[in-house]
């Protein structure tokens, strides 16, 4: 059956008026893509009449370089008759009159005829729901106060990253300290300025592949990605870094400098999973946080044992808190003018349910961290206290007992209450009671420490500063104390035989403490030498393994029965 001319005209004007009222563009062009049909959709769309686009190119609705690569499509058609058309539809970049761009879906259909090929391309305007997804990606992917990728968009940059199997690239986890202080100074906007700042820093003088992310308020990380041909090893790159962090930031017409720490740890796609670098980089951070000389730390593997060896030694504090299984041994101090034994130092000993001996040195300053170390500085003064009524009870000479003191006790405001209480309460001769006291310690809260060793030495109680010369302060501040005697640390007197700079140091230390008025005990003497060097020196006491190890009250008693300089 054939259509009657009359139907023909019907059809065409049918489907002139589908056209013309189509919502979706619609444009035909022929073969060489010159536009035959510009409905009315497409004239909204692009701002164009259709009287002035027909006849001419569609490349005149496309950017560039789309409008050349259309160029080079149509040719390449022309020259093979392969058409390759997206007949279900795909995303491009259209341009309007204005030549302001926008989003388009574009579905095209071809028709072959008998003098060609005609194109008709159906448009839909979807500028608006790539805007919502735009939003929807920077709520998901970027930090709203300042614009930075977040984790979720480092984690996909990570992916990108492991699937390239090099190991090149480093990740990096930058702490920004000190940040209320920006806000007391700036404002509110001061924290969101010093971020935007310092990652505008790290953009200069990073890669142009690497990436800076936002992970919360005092948190950057950093995909190092170094460029092609580079080669730069971990420590390079850290001080690299450090130098970046160390330079003073321009915030509102002020130069300030950053309190920042850094973890860094090398991107081995072989061995290692998104989440097990995220953790390398923390643990990095971690320990760099503990650091005074440097403000950065490169992951080593052995790290991850210390830290689960420390979450082990937290669980057990906290188990064994209710019955304290501690021992407290003595070590002998030694007069050397009077060649006597005139003291002791209480040292805490723990021995784990296993037989294993945990070192004072490791789960003490846990304890402090924690908040169980008052606990202990009780049990090992009321240990002690026991050791002095044995002492009384037995008709024993009552040697001074010198006990170690956290900073945090020592500058706690209700210490010296407590310490008063202990002593009506046990009747202990304060003045064969010692606190020994580190210099951080010391440092750690001045005026609260000024004040509470005044009113400990107002109690009676000898004090005694420990590890003298290791740490920070300033001499000046030593003349704020009521000290009663300095405690030389044994790094001073191991290589003083050897080396003639560390005698003299020892030398000065000794006469300077002299001058003040305190007394010197050197601890770690080991050899008969070091005992003679030291009563050369003029240092007034010793204790160490040249005369004994520390050891259980009872063996202490024998030993002081028989000892013999």
């Amino acid at each position: 059956m054939t259509l009657s001319i009359q139907n023909l005209k019907n059809a065409a004007l049918h489907l002139e008026t589908v056209f013309a009222s189509a919502l979706d563009a619609m444009v035909v062009t022929d073969a060489q893509g010159v536009i035959a049909v510009f409905n009315h959709a497409a004239e909204q769309m692009f701002g164009y009449s259709s009287d002035e686009v027909i006849g001419l190119n569609t490349s005149i609705l496309m950017p560039m370089p789309d409008s050349l690569h259309h160029h080079l499509y149509m040719e390449r058609y022309i020259e093979t008759g392969q058409a390759r058309v997206p007949r279900k539809g795909r995303e491009v970049i259209a341009k309007h009159r204005n030549g302001e761009t926008f989003y388009v879906d574009i579905a095209i259909s071809d028709v072959h005829v008998e003098d060609g090929v005609i194109f008709t391309a159906v448009i839909r305007d979807i500028s608006a729901r790539k805007a919502k997804e735009e939003k929807i990606m920077r709520l998901a992917f970027f930090d709203q106060e300042t614009g930075l990728p977040n984790t979720y968009y480092l984690i996909d940059k990570l992916e990108y990253f492991f699937k390239q199997a090099s190991d090149d690239n480093f990740l990096i986890l930058i702490y920004i300290g000190d940040l209320t202080n920006y806000i007391n100074i700036f404002g509110c906007q001061g924290i969101k300025d010093v971020v935007i700042a310092l990652a505008h820093r790290l953009k200069i003088q990073l890669p142009k592949q690497s990436l800076i992310a936002r992970c919360d308020s005092r948190h950057l990380k950093v995909i190092y990605a170094p460029d092609k041909g580079e080669q730069v090893c971990a420590e390079q790159l850290a001080k690299q870094i450090q130098a970046c962090l160390n330079q003073p930031l321009e915030i509102a017409g002020n130069r300030i400098f950053l309190n920042a720490y850094f973890g860094i740890c090398q991107i081995i796609p072989q061995i290692h999973t998104v989440k097990s670098l995220l953790d390398h980089t923390d643990i990095a951070l971690h320990i760099a946080k503990q650091h005074i000389a440097q403000n950065y730390e490169i992951f080593q593997e052995k790290f991850e044992s210390t830290l689960h060896r420390r979450a082990l030694l937290v669980q057990k504090l906290y188990h064994v808190m209710e019955n304290l299984p501690f021992e407290l041994y003595l070590q002998p101090q030694i007069s050397l003018k009077t060649e006597q034994i005139i003291g002791v130092e209480a040292l805490i000993r723990w021995q784990d349910v296993d037989g294993m001996w945990i070192s004072p040195a490791e789960f003490i300053p846990i304890a402090e961290t924690i908040g169980l170390i008052k606990d202990i500085t009780l049990w090992t003064l009321k240990k002690a206290s026991t050791i002095l009524k044995d002492w009384q009870i037995a008709g024993q000479q009552h040697y001074r007992i010198a006990i170690n003191i956290s900073a945090q006790v020592i500058c706690a405001d209700t210490f010296v209450e407590e310490i008063s209480c202990f002593l009506a309460e046990t009747q202990i001769n304060p003045r064969i009671l010692e606190l020994e006291i580190t210099e951080t310690a010391l440092m750690l809260s001045l005026d609260t420490a000024v004040k509470n060793v005044a009113q400990l030495s107002a109690l009676g109680i000898s004090i005694s500063i420990d590890d003298f010369g290791t740490g920070l302060s300033s001499l000046a501040y030593l003349k704020c104390f009521k000290v009663d005697r300095l405690k030389i640390d044994q790094s001073f007197i191991t290589n003083a035989l050897m080396n003639k700079e560390d005698q003299a140091m020892l030398a000065g230390i000794i006469e300077f403490s002299h001058g003040l008025g305190y007394q010197v005990i050197c601890e770690g003497v080991e050899q008969k030498e070091q005992v003679l060097l030291l009563k050369q020196l003029g240092c007034d006491e010793i204790q160490g393994y040249y005369f004994a190890k520390p050891m259980l009250h009872t063996e202490f008693l024998q030993f002081a029965e028989n000892f013999r300089f």
